[in-house]
């Protein structure tokens, strides 16, 4: 298990990219916290229960964050002992878009750090044994086309690896299980 926080210098777009010719965003940008009844519908999370989840808590109206993109996926890996590897990752930022600075999103990303390193902890403790899980956050600059506002998000990357497919969905299973109660607990202490 390994959870480390980094800064990634490329620039975030959202929506994904400039406009288009006509002068309307990419089509393909959902504003998940606005329309949270399409979250079961949305390509990233069809077949994928843990991901719908995961965005109901994070865009739900009672906390200050939002997301902005989300995947994962399965794959056969390179690594013999731990060959299956599930990969996601999801792009949140906090709901009122001009209070997302640079120092707003890196004190958002050392609480998720912080609370994730301890439920981790736990988990692998109730499970008794490690989990080979390894947790990412990466703030990044990103450009709010609709709000003409420069400022920050947070990519949360996890990497689940094990000896097979369900293992593997397990073990990222927890990670996000991780995710909601420390985003639980960072909308909890805004609301103090």
């Amino acid at each position: 298990m390994g959870i480390s926080l980094s800064e990634y210098t490329e620039v975030f777009h959202v929506p994904y990219g400039v406009p288009n010719n006509d002068g309307t965003p990419d089509e393909n940008y959902v504003d998940v916290k606005a329309n949270l009844e399409w979250i079961s519908v949305l390509p990233s999370c069809l077949g994928w229960p843990e991901i719908q989840r995961l965005l109901r808590i994070i865009n739900a109206p009672s906390t200050p964050l939002m997301t902005l993109a989300t995947d994962q996926g399965i794959a056969e890996g390179e690594n013999s002992a731990n060959p299956f590897t599930h990969t996601s990752f999801v792009i949140l930022c906090l709901a009122d878009i001009p209070a997302n600075t640079k120092s707003s999103i890196t004190s958002l990303a050392n609480f998720l750090k912080d609370h994730l390193t301890d439920e981790i902890q736990h988990t692998a403790n109730v499970q008794q044994r490690a989990l080979n899980l390894q947790i990412r956050l990466e703030i990044q600059p990103t450009l709010f086309h609709h709000h003409q506002f420069a400022g920050w998000s947070l990519m949360i990357l996890m990497v689940a690896s094990e000896q097979d497919t369900r293992q593997s969905r397990q073990t990222w299973s927890f990670g996000l299980h991780a995710l909601e109660q420390a985003v639980k607990n960072y909308s909890r202490s805004q609301d103090n």
